[in-house]
């Protein structure tokens, strides 16, 4: 659905819900029904070109939607009709052109211009959005929305000019805002909120202080909205404030509330070890809140973050004692190992607690055999204790005590075997003890641990997928993090590289749009990989569904955009002005998301220098792509890294190298910039020949103009400027885009190590697909066939026909 229609004909209300839930033929009768009585109704005739449109009625839909647009409709119907039509065909540019015709004619009306403020809203033009409110603030100056409308344009032009956002959109953003708060325009807490959030941007920490403590203004938006609670704000105010007084009185407020507030104990722990007072009063509200709420982890956890910090800044506390740590260790793992999250909580700042490495591993191994335990007691469930064992094994593998595989393998067979006391079990996202099978996977593939060599290494992720695959899904097939495990072994660059199994496993996770776009990096990666499947038998589709898997991605993307900027219009309309700020970042960083870029760049790669022939097929594909190739080129220079790592937690020993994502995320870039940049080249060739084929025939006829020798020569310089840009912007990429040495290269050295295939993130391979390409013959054979291209042209210089004649072999 593109958007809600807010119109008060119940007659087209009745018909746009009918195309709504896709009745097109009830739509189409009931609008050709309003029609037989107004033929000419504009919004009428709108209406029916977007139901031709849906049913596939692409030339009747057009023409019917220009003669409705000759004649310059202007009501709020017919434009909300326009605007959803156009949309759908993802031309927004022809609807643009048409308000802003319309509004020659029209210069004050208000449904127009805010047709034209929706879309800047979409493509996020804050500068023309901003000019299109202040216009609207002109027409209609009693309208409070348009007030807000515009100072939150001004707000969010602050995001593309960094330097100019403090200096000149903020302050003016305040301005318009206080002035509306004066005029009385405030109504919600909402609007409170997005004059709150300037000032703290503008570091304005006493006004916000005034204002959430003037009791007149919160009551009467209290009694307009709701009664809201400002005490995680204040908390973050008294913390810039520096006054600790009443940041412990605002944590106690909140913590009454919930001792598990995170937020509230960060906040102390952040500020508690500039003093020791300050330390006290931490220890006597964790001491409170653990007896208040023995069965609250945030107190637990607070002590044990309080421990560790006392230990990383050298302070003497009888707290910092490495007895007093392993008691806390010990007590915490008996209350809260029976839940899943416990051993993220332990796992990695039991290294900073304990520091002795003969103490840490004594107490690890106390904590395995307290886990095995409690295997004996009746008083916990089969999960309870699958969920400790777990816990103690992790804990184990984060602290560099080895675990028997085959004790681990064996206790999974001995829970596993044990029938599901309710079959509706199967189709929970996880059982207790699948996390023994990812155990197993993970110290199988161990990379402290696994032997180097290539074969056993092999065999290794072989036998994890197997496990996985074939024991592990088979038993729970809803379960995720295995799929996504075994996914990452199935990748390109896992050691497998099984693209088919690869995208049946993606096929079956039944993720929310946005996480699974978050994981399509296992898929979507750089490297020649629609190219490289694309050699396959007739009855081989493996090549047509990983094109399908990069279109799917790319639709899914815009699927969400087309949502989020529903939803952003639905802020505006509906005075939710608080979400707009999230909402529109959110919407940008969608277009400019790692592997919507990169499976926008590989297609268009593939359909012009890998899918096409002969010349007349590059020729023909490169026009559409001139304007794709733009766009993409921009939205490569603010590309967001959006890759999830986090999904699934491996707790090695060795924590992986935080260069990792970095590194991998640069060669990314330099990847889309060198497919980029190559049809980019391809086209500018294009039109070297283009321009060369007519000079042949001038200089045949011997009628040789000077501008025509020049136009060729400016497309030679241009081609060599573009070499030469392309090849200075990889060198800066440093490592990623390294050289290698030519007679030493394996075609293992494109390939992940197999014990490196679930690192998270992952390490780039000993030489990356970018430095294979630039660095290796492909880039050299297309460098010596633009220099060919160039030295044939070049000839054309000289005017001697003869030379071309005889050259010719005429």
């Amino acid at each position: 659905m593109f958007a809600e229609l807010e119109s008060t004909d119940e007659r087209l209300h009745e018909a746009f819900e009918l195309l709504e839930y896709k009745n097109t033929k009830r739509a189409i009768t009931e609008i050709n029904k309003l029609l037989k009585k107004n033929p000419k109704s504009p919004s009428a005739n709108a209406l029916k070109a977007l139901i031709l449109l849906r049913s596939s009625k692409l030339s009747e839909a057009y023409e019917l939607m220009t003669s409705v647009m000759q004649k310059t409709p202007a009501d709020s119907d017919t434009l909300q009709f326009l605007s959803i039509f156009f949309r759908e065909l993802k031309e927004e540019e022809t609807l643009e052109s048409y308000i802003k015709a319309a509004l020659e004619k029209y210069p004050d009306n208000k449904d127009l211009h805010l047709s034209l403020f929706y879309i800047y809203v979409r493509s996020c033009n804050f500068n023309a959005q901003q000019a299109t409110a202040r216009k609207l603030c002109q027409i209609d100056n009693s309208d409070r929305r348009y007030k807000f409308w515009m100072a939150l344009s001004t707000m969010l032009q602050a995001e593309e000019d960094a330097a100019s956002a403090t200096r000149l959109f903020l302050p003016l953003t305040e301005r318009m805002l206080k002035k509306a708060l004066d005029d009385g325009h405030f109504t919600s807490h909402d609007d409170f909120s997005i004059y709150l959030s300037i000032l703290l941007r503008l570091n304005k920490f006493e006004e916000v202080l005034a204002l959430l403590n003037d009791e007149k203004l919160i009551g009467l938006l209290n009694t307009l909205d709701y009664d809201h609670d400002y005490n995680p704000l204040l908390l973050k105010v008294y913390s810039q404030l520096n006054n600790w007084a009443e940041m412990v009185k605002v944590c106690e407020n909140l913590l009454n509330v919930d001792a598990d507030n995170w937020f509230a104990w960060e906040s102390l722990l952040r500020q508690c070890f500039a003093d020791e007072s300050f330390r006290e009063n931490v220890l006597e509200l964790i001491e409170k809140y653990s007896k208040a709420s023995p069965k609250s982890r945030g107190p637990r956890l607070a002590m044990i973050d309080f421990s560790a910090n006392l230990i990383k800044r050298g302070i003497e506390h009888p707290k910092a004692k490495e007895s007093f740590c392993v008691q806390l260790i010990k007590d915490y793992f008996n209350d809260f190992s029976r839940k899943p999250v416990g051993s993220l909580d332990l796992a990695f700042v039991i290294p900073l607690l304990v520091k002795s490495d003969t103490a840490r591993i004594s107490l690890v191994k106390s904590l395995l055999e307290e886990a095995k335990s409690y295997q004996n007691s009746s008083k916990l469930s089969a999960d309870d204790k699958v969920h400790s064992e777990v816990c103690a094994f992790r804990l184990a593998r984060t602290n560099g005590v080895r675990i028997d595989l085959t004790e681990l393998i064996s206790t999974y067979q001995a829970r596993a075997m044990i029938p599901l006391p309710n079959e509706k079990d199967v189709t929970k996202e996880t059982i207790a003890y699948d996390d023994l099978l990812q155990l197993a996977v993970s110290e199988l593939l161990d990379p402290s641990t696994v032997d180097k060599t290539t074969e056993r290494g092999l065999g290794c992720i072989l036998l994890g997928a197997y496990w996985l695959s074939d024991i592990g899904l088979k038993r729970s097939p809803a379960n995720h993090f295995m799929r996504l495990k075994l996914v990452a072994m199935l990748s390109p660059f896992g050691g497998l590289a099984c693209v088919p199994r690869l995208l049946q496993e993606l096929e079956s996770l039944n993720l929310r749009a946005i996480l699974y776009i978050s994981i399509c990096h296992v898929a979507i990666t750089p490297g020649p990989f629609l190219a490289a499947f694309g050699i396959s038998s007739k009855s081989d589709h493996q090549y047509a569904n990983l094109i399908n898997f990069y279109v799917g991605t790319i639709t899914r993307v815009q699927t969400i955009q087309q949502e989020m900027e529903n939803c952003l219009m639905r802020s505006y309309r509906r005075n939710a002005f608080g979400s707009i700020h999230e909402a529109t970042q959110f919407l940008q960083m969608l277009g400019r998301t790692d592997v919507f870029v990169l499976a926008q760049t590989e297609l268009m790669y593939n359909k012009v220098l890998v899918k096409c022939d002969c010349f007349d097929d590059v020729l023909e594909q490169m026009g559409p792509c001139s304007s794709e190739l733009i766009r993409l080129r921009e939205a490569l220079g603010h590309i967001c890294d959006n890759r999830d790592f986090s999904v699934l937690p491996e707790f090695y020993h060795k924590i992986p190298d935080p260069n990792n994502r970095k590194a991998s995320f640069d060669h990314l870039r330099a990847w889309i910039r060198l497919r980029l940049e190559l049809v980019n080249l391809i086209g500018t060739c294009l039109k070297l020949v283009m321009k060369a084929v007519p000079f042949v025939d001038m200089i045949s006829s011997g009628d040789v103009s000077e501008n025509s020798l020049k136009n060729v020569t400016d497309i030679m310089r241009t081609i060599d400027e573009q070499r030469d840009a392309l090849v200075k912007h990889l060198n800066t990429h440093g490592d990623v885009v390294a050289a290698f040495i030519g007679s030493k290269f394996k075609y293992t050295d494109l390939l992940l190590a197999p014990e490196m295939v679930n690192t998270a993130p992952p390490p780039l391979p000993s030489t990356t697909m970018t430095s294979f390409y630039f660095h290796g013959p492909f880039y050299q054979t297309f460098v010596n066939g633009i220099d060919l291209l160039k030295f044939l042209t070049g000839l054309l210089g000289d005017k001697s026909v003869t030379f071309l004649a005889t050259g010719c072999g005429l």
